[in-house]
């Protein structure tokens, strides 16, 4: 897939994550699962952050543009987090926070290998 859709798709992934997280809780699916709500958060941002890394291994000869991407991803994990204040029945959780880091540098970090393996 070309650079601009690797964008364009991390984009939309991540216009779904504040759609979701600007929900009031009334009207979100009642999970009474354990740990269904991190597993989530976690995977959300992992789709994102694999997202975000393919557009940035677009630009091999721009290094700093990853670091860049990365921090920006961390970044409005936690914004998307702090704005959960705002919505009704919702708040903030530092244990979805550290669910949400986790998805992303999980992503970010471990899906290089997957295609390394797969060119292999």
């Amino acid at each position: 897939m070309k650079t601009r859709g690797y964008l364009i798709m991390s984009i939309l992934w991540m216009c779904l994550i504040w759609l979701l997280s600007s929900m009031p809780s009334k009207e979100l699916p009642r999970v009474e699962i354990i740990g269904v709500d991190k597993l989530a958060h976690f995977s959300l941002y992992c789709v994102w952050a694999v997202l975000s890394r393919l557009f940035a291994d677009s630009f091999p000869k721009h290094k700093t543009l990853k670091s860049i991407i990365l921090l920006f991803l961390l970044m409005m994990a936690g914004l998307d987090e702090y704005h959960q204040i705002f919505i009704p029945g919702r708040d903030v959780s530092a244990y979805d926070l550290l669910a949400n880091w986790s998805g992303i540098l999980f992503g970010w970090f471990l899906s290089p290998l997957f295609w390394r393996r797969r060119a292999e």
